[in-house]
C-alpha cells in the first residue's frame, strides 16, 4: 500500500510537498512521470490482453476495465494540474482511490468479490428502474421483471464488501488509511460547506462586510502536490492489479521501477481474520 510521509494537518499523508522535492524537481516532472505511465498503456491498446485462467471467469474483466478507466481519468487530472486547478478534480482523485482499492479487492478474491460487486450493481440498477417507474416513466416494467429475476437468482452473492467501499478498504491490509483519504476527498466531491469554503476567504469583519468573507474565484489549491501524487499512486495500484492478472506480465518491470521512483509499496494482502 502507499507509504505515508510526514504531513501537516489537512494534507493527505500520501505524497506531500517534502516528499515531492525528494523525488521530483517540480510539478511538471510529476506530470511527465504520470504521462510516461499512460504512454505504456497506450502502446498496448491494440494488443490482445490474455488473462490468467483463474481470473477469466471471475474478476479479470472488471480489473482490466478499472485500469483502463484509471488511465482515462488520469488524463483529466493531468490537464487540470497543468491549469493549476486540482480542486476541480477532487472527485476524480476520489474516484482513482475507488478504482485502485476495488481493483486490489477484486484481485485478491476474484470470484466472490466479482459476484458481490455484480450483485450490488444489479441492486442499484433495480433501484433506479423502480424510481423511474415511481415518477411515471413508461416502458420499464419488463426490465424490472428481468432484474427481479436476476436478483433472485444471485441473491446469495450479496456481501458487506460488495455494498460498502469502506468495508472493502477495511478488508485490505493498509486499506483503512486509504478510506480516510477517500473521505477527505469526498469533502470536495459534493455540494457541501467544504466546497463553498474553498472559494471564500476570511477577512476582517466590518460594517461593510459583517460576515467577514470575501469571494475567491481562483480557489487556490494548497495541496496540489498531494492530490497529484495520490492520483499517480492510485493509477499505479490499478495498473499493478491489472498486471497481476496478465498471463504475460508485460508491464511488471516498468511498474516496479515506477513504484520505486515514487516511493510506493505494492504488496497487496487481505487482513487476516480468524
Amino acid at each position: 500500500m502507499p507509504t505515508a510521509a510526514n504531513a501537516s494537518v489537512d494534507v493527505p499523508p500520501i505524497f506531500n510537498a517534502p516528499a515531492l522535492h525528494e523525488r521530483f524537481k517540480d510539478l511538471a516532472g510529476m506530470r511527465a512521470f504520470a504521462q510516461q505511465i499512460i504512454d505504456w498503456w497506450d502502446r498496448d491498446r491494440g494488443r490482445d490482453f490474455k488473462m490468467k485462467t483463474e481470473y477469466v471467469q471471475g474478476a479479470g474483466p472488471i480489473v482490466w476495465t478499472y485500469a483502463t478507466h484509471a488511465v482515462e481519468v488520469m488524463r483529466v487530472v493531468l490537464r487540470q494540474s497543468e491549469l493549476g486547478r486540482m480542486a476541480v478534480v477532487a472527485s476524480e482523485v476520489r474516484l482513482m482511490i475507488e478504482l485502485g482499492m476495488t481493483s486490489i479487492w477484486l484481485y485478491l478474491q476474484p470470484v466472490p468479490a466479482a459476484k458481490a460487486l455484480l450483485h450490488e450493481t444489479l441492486r442499484q440498477h433495480r433501484a433506479t428502474v423502480r424510481d423511474a417507474i415511481a415518477v411515471g416513466h413508461d416502458g420499464f416494467e419488463e426490465l424490472l421483471k428481468r432484474l427481479d429475476a436476476e436478483q433472485a437468482e444471485n441473491d446469495g452473492d450479496s456481501s458487506p464488501t460488495g455494498k460498502s467501499f469502506e468495508q472493502r478498504c477495511r478488508a485490505i491490509d493498509g486499506g483503512l488509511e486509504m478510506y480516510v483519504m477517500w473521505r477527505l476527498y469526498s469533502r470536495m466531491s459534493h455540494a457541501t460547506g467544504n466546497l463553498a469554503d474553498h472559494y471564500l476567504l476570511e477577512v476582517p469583519i466590518s460594517a461593510e462586510n459583517p460576515l467577514g468573507i470575501a469571494l475567491n474565484p481562483d480557489g487556490e489549491e494548497d495541496t496540489h502536490e498531494s492530490s497529484l501524487g495520490l492520483a499517480i499512486c492510485m493509477l499505479l495500484v490499478a495498473l499493478k492489479a491489472c498486471d497481476l492478472i496478465d498471463a504475460e506480465g508485460r508491464r511488471t518491470t516498468q511498474i516496479r521501477t515506477a513504484a520505486k521512483k515514487i516511493g510506493l509499496g505494492l504488496d497487496f494482502k487481505l487482513i487476516a481474520t480468524e
